[in-house]
C-alpha cells in the first residue's frame, strides 16, 4: 500500500467558521486533483497510479491523505555471484509526470517504510529499508528536472535450504572422483565406475542449474564450482581407462624409456620414502622378473599383498626401475592419479569456500 500526503489550499475551510464543526471529510480522485506519478522501474506498465474507488481523507487545512493499494511490479539488478549466500538490493522509483520539480517535490517521512504488515518470506531475509529524494533542486542550466523517491530494498537469501540440497549433496559426490582409482585394477568396474559417477554428477548439475538464477551479467561461483569439478570427473575417466588398459598388458614387453620413467618417476611420486614405495598391489600378488617363476608368471590369487619395493642399499639395474613390469605401473599410476585428483578435488573446494567465506 502506497501513502501520500499533499497539501491543496482550495480545499482548506479552517478559516470558515460555518464549517468549523466539519473535521474532516471523504472524496474520490474523480473530484479532487491526484498527483500524477508513475513507476519508473516498473516491467509490467509506465500508467500513473490511480483508483477511483480507494477514497482519500481531506482535512480542514487542506491536507489530503491517500492510500492507494496495488502490487508494483519491478526490475531490479541480480547479483548471483555469491550464491547462495548472495545479497540483493532492489528499487522502487516513483517519479512524476509532466510536472516538473518546480511544481511538485517528493518528501519522505522518518519511517517511510512500514513493515508492520510484512509476512516473513521463506527465501529472503529483509536486512534495511530506505527512502531517498533526488531532483529536487533546481539544474543551473535551466533544464527542466523532475522530482523522484526512491525505496531501497536489502534482501538477503536465506541459504540453509542451499547449503542441505545443494551444496552438501555436491560436495558428497565430487570425492567419488578420486575412488575410481582405489578399484581393483583386476576387475572391469573401474571405467564403469568413473562413467557412473561421471553421469551423477552431469544430471545433478542439471537439477542445480534449475535452481540458480539465470544471468549473464554476473558468473555465479557456484555455476563456476560445479563446472571445474565436472571437467575432473570427465578427465577422471580416461585416466581409469588408460590404467586399466596398461594393467591388461600383462607380460607384453616394455620399451626401457618407459621401464626407466616407470621405475624412477612413479616410484619417487608415489612413494613414500625416496626409493621406497608404501604401496599395496591391489588384485593379488604380482611376480617380479627376478621372482622364482623367471617372470614369466602373473599370481591372481588372494593370498597377502606385495610391497613394490626396491632396498634402498641395492645399487643394480633393478634400482633403475628395470624390473617394473606393466601390472607394478598400473598400480604405480592408479595410486598418483588418486592422490592428484584428491588433491585437485580438496584444492577447488577449498578455495570455492574461502572466496564465500570472505564475502559472506
Amino acid at each position: 500500500m502506497l501513502s501520500m500526503k499533499w497539501t491543496d489550499p482550495r480545499l482548506a475551510w479552517s478559516s470558515l467558521s460555518d464549517y468549523s464543526a466539519v473535521k474532516f471529510i471523504f472524496n474520490t480522485e474523480e473530484n479532487t486533483w491526484v498527483p500524477p506519478i508513475f513507476v519508473q522501474n516498473s516491467v509490467d506498465d509506465m500508467e500513473v497510479i490511480s483508483d477511483e474507488n480507494w477514497t482519500m481523507r481531506i482535512n480542514p487545512d487542506g491536507m489530503i491523505t491517500w492510500n492507494p493499494s496495488d502490487v508494483y511490479k519491478v526490475s531490479c539488478e541480480c547479483d548471483v555471484i555469491y550464491y547462495p549466500f548472495d545479497t540483493q538490493k532492489c528499487y522502487i522509483i516513483f517519479t512524476t509526470a509532466g510536472y516538473s520539480s518546480m511544481d511538485i517535490q517528493f518528501n519522505a517521512d522518518d519511517n517511510a517504510v512500514d513493515v508492520s504488515n510484512y509476512v516473513e518470506n521463506g527465501e529472503w531475509n529483509i536486512v534495511s529499508l530506505s527512502a531517498e529524494t533526488f531532483g529536487n533542486r533546481a539544474v543551473p542550466s535551466g533544464d527542466v528536472t523532475y522530482s523522484k523517491i526512491q525505496f531501497s530494498f536489502i534482501l538477503k537469501r536465506r541459504h540453509i535450504f542451499h547449503i542441505i540440497n545443494t551444496i552438501f549433496p555436491v560436495i558428497v559426490m565430487v570425492f567419488l572422483i578420486p575412488l575410481v582409482f582405489k578399484l581393483d585394477l583386476g576387475s572391469s568396474d573401474k571405467t564403469d565406475y568413473a562413467l557412473t559417477v561421471l553421469l551423477s554428477y552431469s544430471v545433478y548439475l542439471t537439477m542445480v542449474a534449475d535452481r540458480i538464477p539465470s544471468t549473464s551479467v554476473s558468473v555465479c561461483y557456484m555455476s563456476l564450482y560445479l563446472a571445474i569439478m565436472l571437467a575432473v570427473s570427465t578427465i577422471s575417466v580416461p585416466f581409469g581407462m588408460l590404467v586399466v588398459h596398461v594393467y591388461n598388458k600383462g607380460d607384453a614387453p616394455m620399451h626401457p624409456t618407459i621401464q626407466y620413467l616407470s621405475g624412477k618417476i612413479l616410484r619417487n611420486i608415489a612413494c613414500c620414502r625416496k626409493l621406497t614405495c608404501c604401496c599395496r598391489e591391489r588384485g593379488g600378488t604380482i611376480g617380479n622378473k627376478s621372482d622364482k617363476d623367471g617372470g614369466h608368471g602373473v599370481n591372481h590369487s588372494n593370498s597377502s599383498e606385495e610391497d613394490l619395493r626396491v632396498p634402498e642399499e641395492s645399487s643394480s639395474d633393478d634400482d633403475l626401475g628395470y624390473n617394473i613390469t606393466w601390472q607394478k605401473t598400473a598400480i604405480l599410476l592408479d595410486h598418483v592419479f588418486f592422490m592428484f585428483f584428491l588433491f585437485v578435488v580438496i584444492l577447488i573446494t577449498f578455495i570455492f569456500f574461502v572466496i564465500l567465506a570472505v564475502n559472506y
